[in-house]
């Protein structure tokens, strides 16, 4: 992924993007023990790309491996996520993932900003204090079968009850998405379908419709 900056509260913060350039857009969220190379190890800013998906991903400041090494509080990350998104968007709307600690964050932008996401994806969340009224966008949830930080039982009772989406992946600890990196992928392309399908292209747009696949709902 290629590293670009933003600005945000007079503080300069790293962002690694894909290769796509897209009106569809997934910002992505570590969780506490990695940074945005987790992504890159399960090839998913590539796999986004060839299916018309321009990925950001953000190294959250506070998390040990992070390369914002700023000192910031979280309201000030979601601040930084917003800057983001101004630069981001041109806009419209982004589907936002957060993974296990950096689920907080996606699910902090979502309800302060629920005009600005088309979507909240959420994997392996540790904190599911979310105020669910505010946020306007379809939900969905991830998680490993044998997940011993997040519950998944319970995480996927609390979000279907606010009639979220929910996969298990079969024999995944909390990082669900390292022991079948393909299937995590292909729950996130299933997710992108559903979004394109629900916010089409505008008409003006000037990116080639014709080589995007159908969108189809997620299974």
């Amino acid at each position: 992924m290629r590293e670009d900056y933003f600005l945000s509260n007079g503080k300069k913060f790293k962002v690694y993007k894909n290769s796509k350039s897209s009106f569809y857009k997934l910002l992505l969220l570590h969780g506490y023990s990695f940074n945005s190379d987790v992504w890159d190890l399960i090839n998913l800013p590539e796999v986004l790309a060839d299916n018309f998906v321009s990925a950001y991903a953000f190294d959250i400041p506070g998390f040990p491996k992070s390369r914002n090494k700023q000192k910031v509080t979280k309201t000030e990350i979601v601040d930084a996520l917003y800057d983001l998104y101004i630069k981001i968007s041109t806009g419209s709307k982004i589907t936002v993932l957060g993974s296990s600690a950096g689920a907080y964050f996606a699910s902090s932008f979502a309800e302060r900003y629920p005009k600005c996401v088309n979507g909240l994806i959420l994997v392996g969340a540790v904190n599911l204090d979310i105020k669910f009224d505010k946020i306007k966008a379809p939900i969905f949830g991830i998680w490993g079968s044998n997940d011993n930080i997040s519950d998944p039982i319970s995480g996927k009772r609390i979000l279907e009850a606010h009639n979220a989406k929910v996969w298990i992946i079969e024999g995944a600890s909390h990082a669900c998405y390292l022991k079948d990196p393909d299937e995590f992928n292909n729950i996130i392309l299933s997710i992108m379908d559903y979004i394109k399908k629900r916010n089409p292209l505008p008409k003006n747009e000037n990116f080639k419709k014709e080589q995007q696949p159908q969108p189809q709902e997620p299974q």
